[in-house]
């Protein structure tokens, strides 16, 4: 249901496998909607949260989500399942908007 509610608020589902002790995830949950980069980065995107430690492994691996690193977004098609496409902290240096927002913003644009 989230992806069908995402659309029809013409907006892009997207899944993003976090935790609270990850230092580029809290960068990027204090600044994606206080920064007007990551504002805009994050324009038309719907975002599932996903805790790791909250969700069980075996259940993510299933779904396709899984990932050595994180933070990482998982683009979803509308079967709510991902599409391969991926993004995640390697993408850009140090967690500041500066370097997070332009291949944040690149990735949600496609």
């Amino acid at each position: 249901s989230f992806v069908k509610d995402a659309k029809a608020a013409g907006l892009k589902p997207y899944a993003y496998l976090h935790a609270t002790w990850c230092g580029p995830c809290n960068a990027i949950e204090k600044t994606h909607a206080a920064d007007a980069q990551m504002v805009d980065a994050f324009k038309g995107t719907a975002i599932a949260m996903i805790d790791i430690d909250a969700a069980d492994p075996k259940a993510l691996s299933s779904q396709g989500l899984e990932s050595s690193a994180i933070p990482v977004f998982f683009r979803l098609d509308d079967g709510g399942k991902p599409t391969g496409d991926k993004i995640d902290g390697g993408a850009w240096g140090d967690n500041v908007p500066a370097n997070m927002a332009p291949p944040l913003e690149a990735f949600f644009a496609k």
